[in-house]
């Protein structure tokens, strides 16, 4: 089983023409087809969200469509996928940003009354 990083997955979604856009290409199709285990983590898709809006400049609502795709490929283990299910399609409908909708649907899960926050210098 391989771990895909945040570069991982932006050598997917990026063709640069260099080799890891077909390397990456490759090891996702041979994990499609089950010849290959791949995983990544909840803080890996946050981060490929993250370069998208920031260095890629996509909106948000893009971004969180790239996202839920990522989450769509099933055969890639992740934990939280379900979350991060919600969280891409509520992010695509309300433009808000993907890691606040998130935690939020993180501390529901986890039964807190809701997520302390900092805003203009102030806890929330």
């Amino acid at each position: 089983m391989m771990f895909v990083d945040i570069k991982g997955w932006l050598a997917l979604l990026v063709d640069d023409g260099g080799q890891g856009y077909l390397r990456a290409k490759e090891m996702f199709g041979a994990a499609a087809k089950g010849s290959m285990k791949l995983a990544t983590s909840t803080e890996a898709i946050l981060g490929v969200y993250r370069e998208l809006v920031g260095k890629y400049q996509k909106s948000l609502a893009e971004a969180a469509g790239i996202v839920e795709s990522l989450v769509g490929m099933e055969f890639v283990d992740l934990e939280r996928r379900e979350t991060l299910r919600r969280t891409a399609k509520e992010v695509g409908s309300s433009g808000r940003d993907l890691e606040e909708v998130y935690f939020e649907e993180l501390a529901k899960e986890m039964g807190c009354e809701g997520v302390v926050k900092m805003e203009r210098g102030e806890i929330q």
